[in-house]
Protein backbone atom coordinates (compact mmCIF):
# COMPACT_ATOMS: atom_id res chain seq x y z
CA UNK A 1 0.00 0.00 0.00
CA UNK A 2 1.49 3.34 -0.95
CA UNK A 3 0.37 6.86 0.24
CA UNK A 4 0.38 9.26 -2.79
CA UNK A 5 2.17 12.26 -0.40
CA UNK A 6 3.66 11.60 3.09
CA UNK A 7 1.28 12.93 5.86
CA UNK A 8 2.34 14.94 8.71
CA UNK A 9 -0.17 13.46 11.11
CA UNK A 10 -0.40 9.45 11.44
CA UNK A 11 -3.07 7.31 8.47
CA UNK A 12 -4.63 4.25 9.55
CA UNK A 13 -6.59 2.47 7.26
CA UNK A 14 -8.37 -1.08 7.74
CA UNK A 15 -7.40 -3.87 5.11
CA UNK A 16 -9.05 -7.40 4.78
CA UNK A 17 -9.04 -10.03 2.13
CA UNK A 18 -11.86 -11.35 -0.05
CA UNK A 19 -12.50 -14.55 -1.74
CA UNK A 20 -12.78 -14.92 -5.36
CA UNK A 21 -12.07 -17.54 -7.11
CA UNK A 22 -9.71 -18.54 -4.86
CA UNK A 23 -11.12 -19.30 -1.52
CA UNK A 24 -9.52 -18.62 2.31
CA UNK A 25 -8.25 -21.79 4.01
CA UNK A 26 -7.96 -24.20 1.06
CA UNK A 27 -6.15 -21.66 -1.20
CA UNK A 28 -4.88 -18.68 0.53
CA UNK A 29 -4.55 -17.61 4.13
CA UNK A 30 -7.70 -14.95 5.18
CA UNK A 31 -6.44 -11.23 5.91
CA UNK A 32 -9.12 -10.56 8.88
CA UNK A 33 -10.18 -7.09 8.94
CA UNK A 34 -6.57 -5.82 10.21
CA UNK A 35 -5.74 -1.90 10.69
CA UNK A 36 -2.54 -0.98 9.11
CA UNK A 37 -0.66 2.39 10.49
CA UNK A 38 1.52 4.86 8.74
CA UNK A 39 3.78 7.05 11.08
CA UNK A 40 3.69 10.56 10.11
CA UNK A 41 6.04 10.83 6.77
CA UNK A 42 5.51 7.04 6.05
CA UNK A 43 4.33 6.41 2.72
CA UNK A 44 4.44 2.57 2.09
CA UNK A 45 3.13 -0.36 3.67
CA UNK A 46 3.14 -4.31 2.76
CA UNK A 47 0.92 -6.48 3.57
CA UNK A 48 1.72 -10.21 3.47
CA UNK A 49 -0.85 -12.97 2.95
CA UNK A 50 0.24 -16.55 2.67
CA UNK A 51 -0.43 -18.71 -0.03
CA UNK A 52 -1.47 -22.38 0.35
CA UNK A 53 0.49 -24.71 -2.12
CA UNK A 54 -1.19 -27.83 -3.91
CA UNK A 55 -0.35 -30.11 -6.21
CA UNK A 56 -3.55 -29.62 -8.41
CA UNK A 57 -3.45 -28.19 -11.74
CA UNK A 58 -5.87 -25.74 -11.77
CA UNK A 59 -6.81 -22.25 -13.44
CA UNK A 60 -5.28 -19.20 -11.73
CA UNK A 61 -7.00 -18.09 -8.79
CA UNK A 62 -7.95 -14.64 -7.71
CA UNK A 63 -8.77 -12.74 -4.51
CA UNK A 64 -9.37 -9.25 -3.77
CA UNK A 65 -8.14 -6.94 -1.04
CA UNK A 66 -10.21 -4.60 0.40
CA UNK A 67 -9.43 -0.76 1.95
CA UNK A 68 -11.68 0.26 3.92
CA UNK A 69 -12.14 3.64 6.97
CA UNK A 70 -9.44 5.41 6.45
CA UNK A 71 -8.22 8.04 9.27
CA UNK A 72 -6.37 11.15 8.25
CA UNK A 73 -6.61 10.03 4.61
CA UNK A 74 -9.08 9.58 1.36
CA UNK A 75 -9.36 6.48 -0.17
CA UNK A 76 -9.07 6.52 -3.93
CA UNK A 77 -11.83 5.58 -6.02
CA UNK A 78 -10.02 1.97 -6.47
CA UNK A 79 -10.35 0.97 -3.05
CA UNK A 80 -9.66 -2.78 -3.68
CA UNK A 81 -7.47 -4.83 -5.13
CA UNK A 82 -7.41 -8.49 -6.82
CA UNK A 83 -4.68 -10.47 -5.92
CA UNK A 84 -4.01 -13.71 -8.21
CA UNK A 85 -2.38 -17.14 -7.39
CA UNK A 86 -0.59 -18.26 -10.60
CA UNK A 87 -1.09 -22.01 -10.82
CA UNK A 88 2.53 -23.15 -11.04
CA UNK A 89 1.40 -27.18 -11.10
CA UNK A 90 2.52 -29.03 -14.43
CA UNK A 91 -0.10 -30.93 -15.78
CA UNK A 92 0.13 -34.57 -16.68
CA UNK A 93 -1.44 -36.08 -20.28
CA UNK A 94 -1.47 -39.48 -21.62
CA UNK A 95 -1.30 -40.45 -25.34
CA UNK A 96 -1.76 -43.74 -26.48
CA UNK A 97 -1.27 -45.05 -30.16
CA UNK A 98 -2.61 -47.29 -32.60
CA UNK A 99 -1.86 -50.88 -32.70
CA UNK A 100 -2.04 -53.00 -35.73
CA UNK A 101 -1.37 -56.82 -35.41
CA UNK A 102 -2.47 -59.61 -38.64
CA UNK A 103 -4.05 -62.37 -37.86
CA UNK A 104 -2.53 -65.67 -37.82
CA UNK A 105 -4.06 -69.62 -39.10
CA UNK A 106 -5.30 -71.74 -35.91
CA UNK A 107 -2.18 -73.15 -34.43
CA UNK A 108 -0.10 -70.84 -35.41
CA UNK A 109 1.82 -68.28 -32.89
CA UNK A 110 -0.57 -65.50 -32.23
CA UNK A 111 0.97 -62.22 -33.23
CA UNK A 112 1.01 -58.79 -31.45
CA UNK A 113 -0.55 -56.21 -31.13
CA UNK A 114 1.34 -53.55 -29.16
CA UNK A 115 0.08 -50.11 -27.47
CA UNK A 116 2.64 -48.16 -26.85
CA UNK A 117 1.43 -45.32 -23.68
CA UNK A 118 3.29 -42.24 -23.50
CA UNK A 119 3.08 -39.84 -20.23
CA UNK A 120 4.79 -36.50 -20.38
CA UNK A 121 3.97 -33.18 -17.50
CA UNK A 122 5.16 -33.66 -14.48
CA UNK A 123 7.10 -37.13 -13.63
CA UNK A 124 7.31 -36.86 -10.20
CA UNK A 125 4.06 -37.75 -9.17
CA UNK A 126 2.76 -41.16 -9.74
CA UNK A 127 -0.39 -42.24 -11.98
CA UNK A 128 -2.84 -45.17 -12.57
CA UNK A 129 -4.08 -45.53 -15.97
CA UNK A 130 -7.35 -47.68 -16.53
CA UNK A 131 -7.69 -48.74 -20.32
CA UNK A 132 -10.66 -50.96 -22.65
CA UNK A 133 -10.77 -52.17 -25.66
CA UNK A 134 -13.25 -51.65 -27.74
CA UNK A 135 -13.86 -52.21 -31.50
CA UNK A 136 -15.13 -54.92 -34.13
CA UNK A 137 -12.68 -57.47 -32.91
CA UNK A 138 -14.29 -60.22 -29.94
CA UNK A 139 -12.60 -60.89 -27.33
CA UNK A 140 -11.84 -64.51 -27.29
CA UNK A 141 -11.43 -65.13 -30.65
CA UNK A 142 -10.34 -62.17 -32.55
CA UNK A 143 -7.89 -60.96 -29.29
CA UNK A 144 -6.93 -61.70 -25.75
CA UNK A 145 -5.84 -59.93 -23.26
Amino acid sequence: MTLNKPSEVEVTVDVASVDGTAEAKTDYIALDKTTVYFAAGETTKQIVVPIIGDRITEADETFKINLTEPTNAILSTDNSVTATIVNDDIPISIAISDADAAETKPGETPNSGKFTIKRSGDLSKSLTAKYTLSGTGTKGEDYEV
